[in-house]
């Protein structure tokens, strides 16, 4: 499932004209004897590990359902449903429930959860592609300061090619997803007939972390809990580390090795390090939007910005 490291695979900060600025190489092995970055394309991530939890015995799958109502009920937690495909209802009672529907999550606003906000709100255009025999891609993925249009490129698992365009001021929605437009986008990096697009789909990144994760017996987790712009690659990451904290605590107390109390430490555990990671994601994006106005000004002839 993971893309094994490349000859010349580097990842790291360009100018305008992909000249390299400074960044790492990849390594076969870390200090702790793993690749020091993985790429791995996330549909083929997704689906293997929902095929994972199907072969688990103690594991019942639910699929084409839409949750619309749960209800703490002191002791239990209610779950009601609605089949998307026959529009017939079902109800689930369960010990608790970990609300992982998204950054629109419906479980955070049932527990009335809102957001710290730190600061950066912008829309991207995000293609995903596959390149085909004779493309020019390269295998190094690049934060593009460009003054014209930050960008990022990365080199997934091959065939698999994304971009992350920023929106400039006044473009629109419409205009940065109409055909045309993902085509002259693309074909600046490899000619037309050397790949396929996969997805297109404009974002806006966001960086918050709720402010309640629990309430009684429901938690939200992943991205229900905290939204980060894409510059590290670990939004997924952090939601898997939210779950493993609760996989061994949730066990414990409902075989009564420990009191209801140890959930509380969840939040506290979990909170600040989520904190961390967005705030870390914030400052590569301010990062590129420095590098970028550095270059303007040399382009300009203007004083330089000032650091940040």
């Amino acid at each position: 499932l993971l893309q094994e490291v490349r000859e010349d695979e580097m990842v790291g900060f360009v100018n305008s004209k992909l000249e390299w600025l400074f960044g790492t190489a990849l390594e076969e092995r870390g200090p702790n004897g793993w690749q020091s970055i993985a790429f791995f394309d996330q549909p083929e991530i997704d689906g293997w590990l929902r095929q994972q939890a199907k072969l688990h015995p103690n594991v019942s799958t639910n699929v084409g359902a839409e949750v619309t109502t749960i209800s703490d009920q002191g002791d239990h937690v209610l779950i009601t449903s609605e089949d998307l495909d026959n529009e017939t209802n079902g109800v689930i009672s369960a010990s608790y429930l970990i609300g992982c529907d998204g950054a629109s999550s419906a479980v955070r606003k049932q527990i009335g959860s809102g957001w710290h906000d730190l600061g950066y709100d912008r829309d991207w255009l995000v293609l995903d592609i596959i390149a085909k025999p004779g493309h020019t891609l390269g295998v190094r993925t690049m934060q593009i300061c460009d003054p014209d249009r930050l960008a990022t490129y990365v080199c997934t698992k091959d065939p698999f090619r994304r971009w992350e365009f920023r929106l400039n001021a006044g473009e629109t929605n419409e205009e940065m997803l109409h055909p045309d437009k993902i085509k002259s986008l693309i074909e600046e990096w490899t000619p037309a007939g050397t790949y396929e697009v996969r997805r297109a789909a404009i974002y806006t990144f966001h960086a918050a972390t709720a402010d309640c994760w629990r309430q009684g017996r429901i938690f939200i987790a992943g991205d229900a809990a905290h939204q980060t712009p894409p510059f590290l690659g670990q939004g997924m990451n952090a939601g898997i580390r939210d779950v493993l904290n609760l996989s061994w605590k949730l066990p414990m107390v409902l075989n009564g090795q420990a009191d209801d109390a140890l959930l509380d430490t969840y939040q506290t555990e979990r909170d600040s390090h989520a904190h961390d990671l967005v705030e870390w994601a914030v400052s590569i994006g301010k990062l590129m939007e420095f590098l970028a106005a550095t270059e303007l000004s040399e382009r300009e002839g203007t004083p330089p910005p000032q650091p940040m």
